[in-house]
């Protein structure tokens, strides 16, 4: 019996024998083909010829997109693919090469070749199918003003998967072998590279056990895969997230895999993101697992909090409670006062609390925890910073990176730029009542790269943040997206510029 190879199984062939991709965009709307061939006329809209795929556009989900205007143009030019660059949100648009490398375990990745975006064949034995030995990376190329298409720090993604191939014992591609398989995976797709300000170039790598294994084990061979998908923004509401609190399910544990890219961190998120969205919500706030108690992860980024807190603002029970703890403010106490203003004693007053400076609680000018601290007479000790370069509010938070939180690339870049402009960055556990009482919160990540977040609903209290055009937020996404897209001089060194692109 002929059996017919799993590729030409899976596409159809145009009237010259050009295998075609049917490219799903929605149930309400008839796919459009494209073939592999950038030589070959995009055919016209119609209905696919290969049945499987007929019967899959009938199942796949909705895409978010207007209805009204096709995703995809009927025309391209030389420069831009033939996409509605004004209707581009976050789902997949095939474009046309991928990159594919491989090795045995032990080895070296090879050179690895850039070909045609389509199905690849693998071992129904292989190590990611049976025992989700897999890894995945996300980062995004921009095009400039100028011409110019660069990359975001794909060193940290380079190291990240490296971080993550050694704790699920794989095989991994060097720094310089994964930077220079992205920029030649951007290179063969430029022309899916959005015009500037219409979005990005999403780019996917996978690290994947693809040899055979039936016990649990490493696999023997391993595949090192980038595609790409030009998108938009990942949230199409222009207002900020409305989050819920997840009290029920745990994304990760200490000594577990939270702390890397690992596919199988993202699978178990599904079913509550799904609950979560069902009801109303953007997305979901996980808890860590070993109290309950403090905020962790969004469903695929990491969180802020911002609060305004008085360093010189102590009352007896407060500062009796953090003395027993034995840290302030994450560790550290920054400023102390002894001295109250009006309006601070009228507000303690009206609570009928006493005020007392932690001078009156511990000996400020011996204890360990205190970098700064005011006599009565209002002289300054320690380091010598002062109050006064310290204003209230100007302290940002968000959880550490201990093993169950991952290390977000946007996260790290958020914190510096922060620091940056006087804010003080703690990484530290946040509890919810933090999180409930916070002035401002937000999320950061490849795909959304900062977002503010409206509401937070934790069981039946909902709380509103400040967003808009003074939130830090936008402040911190303005500074971000200028340097990722070449509006402002790039003083850190963060963007790769890919050669040849103008060719």
């Amino acid at each position: 019996m002929h059996l017919p190879s799993p590729i030409a199984s899976n596409l159809a062939l145009d009237p010259n024998g050009i295998p075609r991709v049917c490219l799903l965009l929605s149930p309400y709307k008839k796919p459009s083909v494209k073939s592999f061939s950038k030589h070959i006329n995009p055919p016209k809209l119609g209905t696919p010829s290969c049945s499987r795929c007929l019967h899959l556009s009938k199942m796949a989900p909705s895409v978010p997109h207007s209805s009204s205007v096709p995703l995809l143009k009927s025309e391209a030019n030389e420069k831009y693919a033939n996409v509605n660059w004004e209707e581009l949100g976050f789902s997949l648009i095939p474009t046309d090469y991928m990159y594919m490398s491989k090795c045995k375990q032990g080895e070296s990745f090879s050179e690895g070749e850039i070909v045609p975006y389509g199905d690849i064949p693998i071992s129904p034995c292989a190590g990611i199918l049976n025992y989700g030995q897999g890894l995945f990376e996300g980062l995004k190329a921009y095009r400039t003003e100028d011409g110019r298409i660069t990359l975001f720090r794909p060193d940290q993604n380079a190291f990240r998967m490296q971080t993550g191939a050694d704790r699920l014992c794989m095989t991994s591609p060097s720094s310089d072998q994964f930077v220079q398989a992205v920029k030649k995976t951007v290179l063969a797709n430029k022309k899916w590279v959005p015009p500037p300000g219409k979005g990005s170039l999403y780019i996917r790598p996978l690290l994947i056990g693809t040899g055979a294994v039936l016990g649990i084990a490493s696999a023997p061979e391993y595949t090192f895969l980038i595609y790409a998908s030009p998108v938009g923004n990942y949230h199409t509401a222009s207002s900020g997230l409305n989050l819920i609190v997840d009290h029920t399910y745990r994304r990760a544990h200490t000594g577990g895999t939270g702390g890397v890219k690992s596919c199988t961190n993202y699978s178990p998120v599904v079913k509550p993101l799904f609950e979560a969205k069902s009801s109303g919500f953007s997305d979901i706030l996980f808890l860590d697992a070993a109290t309950g108690r403090n905020i962790e992860e969004v469903s695929t980024c990491n969180i802020f909090i911002t609060k305004r807190r008085h360093h010189d603002l102590y009352t007896v029970e407060r500062a009796t409670k953090e003395k027993a703890k034995g840290d302030f403010f994450g560790g550290e106490l920054t400023a102390v006062r002894s001295k109250v203003t009006k309006p601070e004693e009228e507000a303690i007053n009206e609570r009928n609390e006493d005020f007392v400076s932690l001078a009156d609680v511990l000996d400020a000018e011996h204890d360990p925890h205190v970098t700064d601290y005011a006599t009565d007479d209002g002289v300054w000790g320690g380091e010598g910073r002062g109050l006064e370069s310290i204003e209230p509010g100007n302290i940002v938070s968000t959880p550490p990176t201990s093993g169950t939180i991952l290390p977000g690339i946007t996260r790290k870049s958020i914190s510096e730029l922060a620091s940056d402009i006087g804010y003080q960055v703690q990484e530290r556990d946040v509890s919810v009542e933090e999180l409930l009482e916070a002035e401002e919160v937000f999320c950061t990540g490849t795909a959304m790269v900062v977002k503010a977040v409206e509401t937070v609903t934790f069981h039946d209290k909902k709380i509103k943040y400040r967003t808009g055009e003074e939130a830090l937020s936008t402040k911190l996404h303005l500074m971000l997206t200028n340097i990722q897209m070449g509006i402002v001089e790039d003083k850190k060194s963060w963007m790769v510029e890919i050669n040849g692109c103008d060719e």
